[in-house]
């Protein structure tokens, strides 16, 4: 038998002070997270990661708070029992979460299956049972040749572009797969532009390797738009000069494709090291700092102007 509630202890100060101590750390938490935000979106290109940090964060959050406030509860709770026993509650009080929690757990898993069974209609596969059922029959099919990177042709895929595009439907099969790629396109040979293109597309697959002083972080511009921009939904480039200029809310002013590139070098790519390696004050400014700051140990600047090579480069790519 569970002890009656006349019964229990009072509330001991170390109870309560234990208890506080975890309802205080969850809303610090909280509150502090809230004012440590996200900056302001600069433009409308991340809108949609922004989008998915914010669920995540207010997600996190919440379960933070719930879970800090809960064992603020317990621990006020427990401190006032007498014995310590098997049991957290009373029967009838387990029976009531008894009945909350099995209709829940029942939905759950009726949720799981109605899922499972519309992403196999979906796709195109067939249930286990149907599986079974159905004769098997052997057909020799030709599997396509796997494709080296960068290459792309009717040998290395099996999809339909999205447009220009590989489509988001794809697996990690096609991380490689590049409908335009300038190193291999011959029509470029007859193009007056066409080394600068090929230029500003080895920058953006090999940023540290070509131009070493502006990527510090070692990143390359094909780590944040998938498949050297052309991928569907994942930070395309192709089509992206016809939007500039647009408004940038951060700067206040409005910025053109080379200013773009020289923000990616500021903020993607660290080029300025300051005392906190430039992260969060490059996620504050408003701008990229104009004139560049200088290398105290070369005398050379960390930022790309917007008429040097490498932007040049890689806004015609």
């Amino acid at each position: 038998m569970t002890e009656d509630r006349d019964t229990r202890l009072p509330l001991s100060p170390e109870a309560i002070l234990v208890g506080l101590l975890f309802g205080a750390t969850g809303l610090f938490g909280v509150f502090y997270g809230i004012g440590e935000w996200m900056p302001e979106l600069a433009s409308r290109h991340g809108a949609g990661i922004d989008a998915m940090l914010t669920y995540l964060l207010a997600t996190t959050g919440g379960l933070f708070l719930i879970g800090h406030l809960l064992m603020a509860v317990f621990i006020w709770q427990g401190s006032r029992r007498r014995r310590v026993s098997h049991r957290i509650a009373s029967a009838q009080t387990e029976k009531r979460l008894w009945d909350i929690a099995h209709p829940m757990t029942n939905l759950a898993k009726t949720s799981l299956a109605l899922f499972v069974a519309a992403a196999t209609t979906v796709s195109g596969c067939s249930s286990p049972s149907d599986e079974v059922a159905t004769p098997s029959i052997e057909v020799e099919v030709e599997l396509p040749r796997i494709p080296q990177p960068g290459e792309f042709g009717l040998a290395s895929h099996t999809y339909e572009l999205a447009g220009p595009l590989v489509p988001r439907t794809t697996t990690m099969v096609t991380a490689w797969d590049l409908p335009q790629n300038p190193l291999t396109d011959a029509t470029l040979d007859t193009r007056e532009d066409g080394e600068l293109i090929r230029h500003g597309f080895r920058l953006f697959t090999d940023t540290p390797g070509e131009t070493p002083r502006y990527a510090p972080s070692g990143m390359t511009c094909a780590n944040c738009h998938l498949n050297s921009g052309q991928r569907e939904l994942a930070l395309p480039l192709v089509g992206s000069a016809g939007m500039f200029p647009e408004y940038n809310n951060r700067a206040g002013r409005m910025f053109s494709l080379k200013d773009r590139i020289v923000g990616c070098f500021y903020r993607s790519q660290n080029s300025v090291r300051g005392l906190d390696n430039g992260g969060l004050e490059a996620a504050r400014a408003g701008a990229a700092p104009t004139p560049s700051p200088v290398d105290a140990s070369n005398g050379e600047p960390m930022l790309p102007d917007e008429e040097s090579d490498e932007v040049v480069a890689l806004a015609a790519y």
